[in-house]
């Protein structure tokens, strides 16, 4: 699955480049995860980003946006 993101080098905002989904998927988590001193915390975040990151690929969405974290908050 590809999620499209801005490109990070650019000064102009105009251009939207593809990355890999699940790679940057784990960078991100990652990041959040080490974060995190609480083991039990980590484990309840680590269940939670996976849930998000399933149901975010279940359908196309718009990106990665406040929006679509609550619409998953408020969720079937």
């Amino acid at each position: 699955m590809w999620l499209p993101i801005w490109p990070i080098k650019r000064t102009e905002m105009n251009e939207i480049a593809l990355a890999n989904r699940a790679a940057d998927w784990c960078r991100l988590k990652a990041l959040v995860l080490d974060s995190v001193a609480s083991p039990i915390t980590k484990r309840v975040y680590n269940l939670g980003l996976d849930e998000f990151f399933a149901w975010y690929g279940q359908e196309p969405r718009p990106g990665f946006t406040k929006a679509t974290v609550s619409a998953w908050r408020v969720g079937p």
